[in-house]
């Protein structure tokens, strides 16, 4: 009974993020960065790279990172609000001082991250994969 609710739950808050996304191209992105913009809205990162990027106080809400390849990247100061990270590759990343709400992380690698002073409230964590290559 547990399982059903929270897997309702975990429908209940993509259908939420998935609304209204809009797809955006590789340049785009650059050109959102490179405006210092201080919140990114309903954007779809569906299989999107993410790679050598330094990304500092930018808030993301309902963003869907689904299939998305974020490596070699740094995030500093930012927030990542009712966002999805279902069968994405995070890794080699560092996420300094960051905060997840209401986030669904499901089916995601994660791998050889740095992930200092962060904190995630009321997300969703279920079947992901934690690897590292260090011995």
């Amino acid at each position: 009974m547990v399982i059903k609710m929270i897997s309702n739950d975990i429908q209940e808050l993509l259908k939420n993020i998935t609304k209204s996304l809009i797809k955006i191209e590789t340049k785009e992105l650059d050109s959102l960065i490179s405006r210092q913009l201080t919140h990114i809205d309903n954007i779809d990162f569906h299989r999107y790279e993410i790679s050598h990027r330094k990304i500092e106080s930018l808030k993301f809400s309902f963003c869907s990172f689904r299939g998305a390849f974020i490596s070699y990247s740094s995030f500093t100061n930012c927030n990542f609000i009712n966002c999805s990270f279902i069968t994405a590759i995070v890794c080699n990343t560092k996420f300094t001082n960051c905060t997840f709400i209401n986030c669904v992380f499901r089916s995601t690698h994660i791998q050889d991250n740095l992930i200092s002073n962060c904190s995630l409230q009321n997300c969703h964590i279920e079947d992901n994969i934690f690897s590292t290559n260090k011995t």
